[in-house]
């Protein structure tokens, strides 16, 4: 490897968290640059504040503590807009969804007793 100049650098997708791929520290060895990603996937199924603390110790190693807990808070406030306006659709269709049951619950009832209906 090192007479070849290779260089890895673990990438994970974080789209629903902060919108974008994120990654770690660039490194000559292979197994430093995997045991990243095994750590960033790790967390990400535990969640974004998991993943958060995860991220911000794998670029301190590299960056310093402030300037990964910046890049990190940056990445999360850049897609809070469009984060909002997933979870903005999402409730929507949870409320059509559920005007929809009401709508069909009235008219099984309508049907059930027409006298009601009137």
């Amino acid at each position: 490897r090192g007479a070849l100049g290779l260089s890895f650098r673990p990438l994970v997708s974080a789209i629903a968290e902060v919108g974008k791929q994120i990654s770690g520290t660039t490194t000559g060895d292979l197994r430093s640059a995997l045991a990243q990603r095994t750590q960033l996937l790790n967390a990400k199924d535990a969640g974004w504040q998991a993943l958060r603390k995860v991220w911000v110790r794998i670029l301190a190693e590299v960056r310093g503590p402030e300037e990964a807990e910046a890049i990190v808070e940056a990445a999360w406030r850049a897609h809070l807009p469009r984060r909002a306006q997933i979870e903005s659709r999402q409730f929507r269709r949870q409320m059509d969804f559920s005007q929809d049951k009401r709508r069909q619950a009235r008219e099984i009832r309508r049907q059930e007793s027409p006298e009601e209906a009137r």
